[in-house]
């Protein structure tokens, strides 16, 4: 099955960043409200043989920095010494301006493909350098104030109430973000469907006062990026490094997450287990698929509880350091 890209345009601000796996949960839940619980059940006992992927929302037309072989520091340095000759700039502006691009979490769609028959720190570096490309807007970091209600008199207190969470925004039309999906067992039409019902309700924290509410369109053809080939692997998603992940490099993200739903207030408590998940960008050897697993038994009291740390993953060859 062709591995989908999806376009969301935001009509509210989030609270929640968009994870593959907690967007996984809130399908779960869209599924289990509108179809029934046995489907549900369906879904996730037949899960292994074939997996619904999904990648982290990312900035639209752009993907996570693959994770690849550092640059030396006699590279690092020709490559300022390159820069300082053809730009005008000395030698210290140079190096400052490479130490900047070392920060960039995000690489172009166009950029991405147009070097992933030879993909490299060096390469990646020469192309910015020299295309000057911007990395995208991050989203806007809001501040938005709230009070504390005293339930006995329903009113907030003379002091001390006051309080501030942060939220994110993207300025501008849409679209804002876009994802990847292979929709495995559920396929196209549903896993359609199911989002465009979790953009209606709200996604993430406070989506039950319209925070987290996006419009669902599909995106052009991800052919270009999906294309078999080459020596490495990067993941577009949350996930745990299994027996075919060879070679990898990845960073770990923490994952506290907690029930959602009719669930929310089960007896046994809401919260998962903590999990140690690798972020988008990590890249291991192309070893046969899929990559990652369905983590069973996340929760301390409830067995059926699960969380989908497969890989969705784009091929590519990564030059020789």
């Amino acid at each position: 099955m062709a591995i989908l890209q999806i376009d969301l345009t935001l009509d509210e601000p989030f609270g929640t960043p968009f994870r593959s796996n907690t967007l996984f949960g809130h399908l779960c839940w869209a599924l289990r409200y509108s179809r029934g619980e046995a489907e549900l059940g369906r879904l996730l006992d037949g899960f292994d043989e074939a997996p619904v992927r999904l990648s982290d929302a990312f900035p639209h037309g752009h993907l996570p920095r693959p994770l690849t072989a550092p640059m030396s520091a006699e590279t690092r340095h020709a490559l300022g010494e390159e820069l300082a000759r053809g730009s005008g700039l000395s030698r210290s502006e140079a190096m400052a301006r490479l130490k900047t691009l070392r920060k960039r979490r995000w690489v172009s769609r166009d950029t991405f493909v147009s070097l992933r028959a030879g993909f490299g720190e060096h390469a990646l570096y020469r192309a910015w350098l020299h295309r000057e490309e911007l990395a995208p807007d991050p989203p806007l970091e809001v501040q938005r104030a709230g009070n504390q209600i005293n339930r006995l008199t329903s009113r907030t207190p003379s002091e001390g109430g006051l309080y501030f969470q942060q939220e994110h925004w993207f300025g501008g039309d849409g679209p804002h973000l876009c994802l990847f999906a292979d929709p495995g067992s559920l396929g196209e039409d549903l896993l359609l469907d199911l989002l465009e019902q979790v953009g209606r309700n709200g996604y993430g924290r406070d989506a039950s006062t319209g925070r987290g509410r996006f419009r669902v369109s599909p995106g052009p053809p991800a052919d270009d990026l999906f294309r078999p080939g080459g020596n490495r692997l990067m993941s577009l998603s949350r996930g745990v490094l299994t027996e075919n992940t060879t070679g990898a490099r990845y960073r770990l993200s923490p994952h506290f997450g907690r029930l959602g739903g009719h669930r929310a207030n089960a007896a046994a408590g809401p919260f998962k287990r903590p999990l140690l998940l690798t972020e988008p960008g990590a890249t291991f050897d192309n070893e046969p698929g899929p990559h990652g697993a369905l983590l069973r038994g996340v929760h301390p009291a409830l067995d059926d509880v699960c969380e989908n740390a497969y890989h969705l993953c784009v091929p590519f060859t990564e030059a020789a350091s």
